[in-house]
């Protein structure tokens, strides 16, 4: 698990798809408070400051897809958001996929 709060933080990952679909999302104009967690292989439960919990049955308050990534949205309130990135790649397991789907708008 990475955590991406400003263009900077993205020295942690070597240019890809999922490095342009992050600085894309830390670009957006109007973007509500809050940052992004890149959900990496192995990956399952997380302890933010604001979050703890399973990626596979914490209900979400949005996911979309994009560039075969799923993007999962929480909202803490009307203003903090924590966007999850989550590769949909052949390690991702069928629990946490299945969550995804399920919110899947």
């Amino acid at each position: 698990m990475k955590i991406f709060k400003t263009l900077k933080d993205l020295r942690q990952l070597q240019e890809s798809n999922t490095h342009r679909e992050i600085k894309r999302g830390l670009k957006r104009e109007g973007h509500i408070e809050g940052y992004f967690v890149l959900i990496e292989e192995g990956d399952r439960e997380f302890e933010l400051p604001e979050l703890s919990g399973d990626i596979a049955t914490l209900s979400f308050d949005g996911v979309f897809k994009a560039q075969r990534h799923y993007h999962a949205i929480y909202l803490t309130n009307n203003s903090f958001g924590i966007e999850f990135v989550i590769p949909d790649a052949p390690w991702l397991k069928a629990d946490i996929k299945a969550n995804l789907e399920r919110h899947l708008h």
